[in-house]
């Protein structure tokens, strides 16, 4: 189900590419200095179309499952190939115990990132990694009846994350693009197992 996810959102990310190619061709046509007396000083907005996977051990059992979720990045481009900025988000996973089918894992996040990223006609190709820090919420279910949790456990923990970053920006006007993104989370608590999260993220950016 997670690769049948993924790729829908490739193929909602190159049908977008295929619909706004001729009106971008136009606008280049009419204004071409436009991509080429003017450098993009930052960039930034939502991610909201994101699929991936959760793998985690809890005190009680393997949690491997298709997480959502939402986020948002902002790219600073310093010299040529230089970006730096800041990127967070959260992702949640529902579970089934034996018992309940109600217990969910969910983390969210934030820190810097640096990396190197390259304009090139249309494209912007970008590589960077994230640090950071965030918190993670399990509500793991061993027994419930109807609306009522006989047994359950609930855990909150800070968390340090490392992920790298893969994103390919598409220009449908000099000043909006689509991006799509892959990452790979990486959560670790010195209590705890760490946490993998690789996700596919499609969203919106603004230039200046």
């Amino acid at each position: 189900m997670l690769i049948k996810l993924c790729y829908k959102a490739i193929f909602f990310f190159f049908i977008c590419l295929l619909l706004n190619n001729n009106s971008f061709s136009q606008t280049q046509s009419v204004k071409p200095e436009l991509n080429t007396e003017k450098k993009e000083k930052y960039s930034g907005g939502m991610l909201f179309l994101q699929g991936g996977g959760i793998i985690y051990n809890n005190q009680h059992q393997q949690i491997k499952d298709i997480s959502y979720g939402f986020g948002g990045i902002l790219r600073i481009y310093l010299y040529k190939y230089l970006c730096v900025g800041i990127y967070g988000g959260t992702q949640k996973t529902n579970y089934h115990t034996q018992l309940s089918k109600n217990s969910y894992l969910q983390i969210g996040y934030g820190g810097v990132i640096v990396g190197g990223s390259l304009r090139k006609n249309n494209f912007r190709y970008s590589f960077s990694a994230c640090l950071g820090g965030g918190s993670m919420k399990n509500l793991h279910i061993e027994n419930q009846y109807k609306q009522t949790l006989l047994t359950s456990y609930l855990y909150k923990n800070p968390v340090f994350i490392v992920s790298p970053l893969l994103s390919v920006d598409y220009f449908i006007s000099p000043k909006i693009a689509l991006t799509l993104q892959g990452t790979c989370l990486f959560g670790i608590n010195a209590q705890q197992n760490p946490l993998y999260n690789p996700c596919l993220q499609i969203g919106i950016l603004f230039n200046h």
